[in-house]
């Protein structure tokens, strides 16, 4: 009794920045972005202003490409083909509380 979702694919430039970033094999890399695509937060799910901002500087719905935070990593996906096309670390402030958050923004340099 099991709902099959569709798989996501992935561009050989996601599966080589996981690699590098992330350290993960290609079939687990594969296994993130599924995840990923399924769980991850976009901009609208976001509560804190700072973390929607983040997020859709890093959009272009113009060509359906929208970024995609899950487990400390922001993937960029199309969403129109359903195509991983990279991958790379959040930044500290996103998802923590305000005066944290103001705190690693003033002192990160």
């Amino acid at each position: 009794m099991f709902m099959e979702v569709e798989k996501v694919k992935v561009t050989d430039h996601y599966l080589k920045r996981s690699k590098e970033r992330m350290n993960l094999c290609a079939k687990k890399a594969e296994r993130v972005a599924n995840l990923a695509y399924w769980r991850g937060y976009r901009a609208k799910d976001c509560k804190k202003a700072c973390d929607i901002r983040f997020l859709e500087s890093k959009s272009f719905p113009e060509i359906y490409h929208e970024a995609v935070a899950y487990n400390g990593y922001c993937f960029i996906i199309d969403f129109e083909s359903r195509l991983v096309l990279t991958v790379y670390p959040l930044p500290e402030y996103f998802g923590k509380k305000y005066i944290q958050s103001r705190k690693a923004m003033l002192f990160s340099y």
